[in-house]
């Protein structure tokens, strides 16, 4: 059993229940789902996510892992707070695995879940084994990228800004009191932090950048399957 302040973390009887843990006075939310003795597969959500969803991962759960799906700040009961860049997400996910006693684990991340795969998988190099990315934004840092990506991007829009979009993009018209779609009543939670907080890391380097080359993590990019090495920005 893990000891916390919440009591002692029974793993057997506590898989698919929703649990926090405390990060620099911050909520954490997080639920697993799987075999308490599974390979652990860390899930990094999409833009519209919950982490009750666990049904959409049950060919994972069959095939006998362990995974860990963390909601993200301002992601139903995770308290919305702002990280210093997309790279201190490594250090809140290594406070909650090491509480887990998850010595290696493998990422999925999907959608504008990727970036904080990237960033875990560069903070908690030796403990990543594979990093798999499922459809995930791309790098929008190169300007490239940036130059094919079909949508404007705006980085002087501030965190209220893109809270007021994040509604009025995904949401127009729909009230957190009155929908039972998990994945919208988590998204919307706390004025949609969580939605915008993704939009705002969206275009921002976030203290690493990723390149493409040989190395023993690979990530599956758009159906496809590359090698992929963290570099640290200095």
């Amino acid at each position: 059993m893990w000891h916390s302040c919440h009591g002692d973390y029974d793993f057997a009887s506590r898989m698919g229940t929703m649990k926090n843990v405390r990060y620099k006075g911050n909520a954490v939310s997080f639920t697993e789902y799987g075999r308490p003795s599974g390979f652990p597969v860390i899930i990094q959500h999409g833009l519209i996510a919950s982490i009750e969803d666990g049904h959409l991962f049950q060919p994972l759960v069959d095939a006998g892992l362990r995974l860990l799906c963390v909601a993200r700040p301002g992601y139903g009961s995770s308290t919305a707070f702002a990280l210093r860049n997309i790279a201190e997400w490594a250090a809140v996910t290594e406070f909650l695995v090491t509480a887990l006693s998850m010595k290696h684990f493998d990422i999925l991340a999907m959608s504008s879940g990727a970036p904080y795969g990237y960033a875990i998988a560069n903070g908690l190099r030796s403990r990543t084994r594979n990093l798999f990315i499922f459809s995930g934004t791309p790098a929008l840092y190169n300007e490239e990228v940036r130059a094919i990506w079909p949508y404007p991007l705006d980085g002087d829009r501030t965190l209220p800004e893109l809270q007021q979009l994040a509604h009025e993009l995904f949401f127009p018209g729909v009230s957190e009191d009155t929908t039972v779609a998990k994945d919208v009543r988590d998204s919307m939670r706390n004025n949609c932090f969580g939605p915008a907080l993704d939009l705002f890391y969206v275009d921002r380097t976030g203290g690493f950048r990723c390149r493409a080359s040989r190395s023993r993590s690979p990530c599956g990019i758009a159906g496809k399957t590359t090698r992929c090495r963290m570099r640290q920005q200095r």
